[in-house]
């Protein structure tokens, strides 16, 4: 019995460790710059971005992830939604960490100030398929097409 707590112990404090080293490295990498000329050894691809609410399109920023003469691994150049994904290999970034580089939340009934407490539903699709919960998760893949609509329940 004793032994049993002992491993667990260790097991849940090297999860918690591995968790907290991957958070800071991920971090770590979004913080970073990256070339553009396609001459490192990352992934680099794209994914469409598009947000509606109450049927009228919402402008993504371009140069999101763009300060001066860095460009960081999560990034826009247009107001297209086209989010360019640059990363190290074995490493994916998601929907949360694009709207985290803006310094907006992104939950399952939040996105930024609109709530779903206060009327308001939010629907995300991927290539056509809803997504229930989650959409924070959702892992950015190339020629991927992420659909978010905002409604007021109001209307």
């Amino acid at each position: 019995m004793f032994l049993g707590v002992i491993v667990l112990t260790v097991t849940a404090v090297i999860a918690v460790f591995a968790f907290l080293y991957i958070t800071n490295y991920k971090q770590n990498i979004l913080a970073s710059c990256v070339s553009h000329d396609g001459s490192e050894t990352e992934s680099h691809y794209h994914a469409q971005l598009t947000i509606e609410q109450d049927g009228e399109k919402v402008k993504i920023p371009a140069n999101i992830g763009i300060v001066k003469e860095c460009i960081h691994p999560l990034h826009t150049h247009n107001t297209t939604g086209l989010v360019h994904v640059q990363h190290p290999p074995g490493l994916g970034f998601t929907l949360g960490d694009f709207f985290d580089v803006q310094g907006i939340v992104l939950k399952d009934d939040q996105i930024g100030s609109i709530q779903t407490k206060d009327g308001y539903s939010i629907d995300v699709t991927v290539d056509g398929v809803q997504v229930k919960s989650g959409f924070q998760n959702i892992l950015l893949k190339d020629r991927e097409k992420i659909d978010i609509k905002i409604t007021s329940l109001a209307k």
